[in-house]
């Protein structure tokens, strides 16, 4: 299943690319691979004098795509997660840990008016209330739909997020153990080129 996908991806990839080859389209592809060793002593919670100290190497994978056209942008985003060892060299059977981080379109159909919608990483300022944790191997990403308002004139930028999560299709309503439903509102202005005022109201 997994390969399925990815000769999906990359038949999508090719497709963008010969036809992005223009001035007014542009067609952009990056990628990175991260491992990273991690010991923990005691994380989380306290060792017992018979534990060892835990140590291990993660990583992720990325694959990045994204495609713009005037006022329309498309990005897609795909990752591996994954520990090392933690499948056998010789498996074939398919894993939950590759998945589509990101995959969202994005369009202004007004010079000050503009959406966005899918599944995308949403960050504002230092990301200390709403981030995309990029420190964390997995990262974070929202499926939701984003309004955005945009002033250059007087340095004004606003942003309404909006979202409804269900865990699958269903008949009736089920609980979620993250969150089902999320509104936050940012408003960002520009007061000289020194001093930036942010309101975020999650």
């Amino acid at each position: 299943m997994r390969q399925l996908i990815l000769i999906n991806v990359f038949a999508l990839l090719f497709s963008l690319t010969s036809f992005g080859q223009t001035k007014d389209r542009e067609f952009t592809l990056s990628g990175a691979i991260r491992p990273r060793y991690e010991l923990r002593n005691g994380f989380g919670t306290l060792m017992t004098k018979d534990q060892d100290l835990g140590q291990f190497i993660s990583q992720r994978t990325r694959l990045n795509a994204n495609y713009k056209q005037g006022e329309l942008e498309v990005g897609l985003s795909v990752q591996d997660v994954s520990v090392w060892g933690d499948r056998p060299t010789l498996s074939g059977t398919p894993d939950n840990n590759f998945g589509i981080h990101q995959a969202w379109a994005s369009y202004w159909f007004a010079p000050k008016f503009g959406i966005k919608v899918g599944r995308q990483e949403i960050s504002y300022d230092d990301q200390r209330i709403l981030g995309a944790v990029g420190w964390a191997q997995q990262a974070r990403s929202h499926d939701a739909l984003l309004l955005k308002f945009r002033s250059e004139d007087v340095g004004i930028k606003a942003h309404v997020g909006l979202a409804y999560n269900q865990e699958k299709e269903s008949l009736v309503n089920i609980p979620y153990t993250l969150y089902k439903q999320s509104n936050a509102i940012c408003l960002v202005e520009s007061i000289g080129r020194e001093l930036l005022l942010e309101l975020l109201i999650p």
